[in-house]
């Protein structure tokens, strides 16, 4: 973990207008060393992964937007529970 995060700070500044899936794919290819495994396999099984990650792949997306979309609204929740503990607070000044 220590070493991701100043992959993701260089990768944002590379590449500002990346989603953070694609971020995310590109650190865990790198740290994965997955370029290094897929040159070991044969032809046939490289192009049975590769399907196999094409039909995946929407998936993933869609469980990727639900994760951002719970992280946002959970986000959204702290905030204005911040809110209502200030206005309570000056309520009670």
């Amino acid at each position: 973990m220590n070493e991701t995060l100043p992959q993701l700070d260089r990768l944002i500044r590379e590449k500002p207008h990346s989603t953070m899936l694609s971020l995310e794919a590109h650190i865990l290819f790198t740290n994965n060393k997955t370029s290094e495994w897929l040159h070991n396999k044969s032809k046939e099984e490289l192009k049975k992964l590769m399907e196999t990650a094409r039909k995946v792949c929407p998936e993933h997306k869609r469980k990727f937007k639900e994760r951002m979309a719970n992280i946002a609204a959970n986000r959204k929740e702290i905030q204005m529970q911040r809110e209502r503990d200030k206005q309570a607070a000056e309520q009670r000044i």
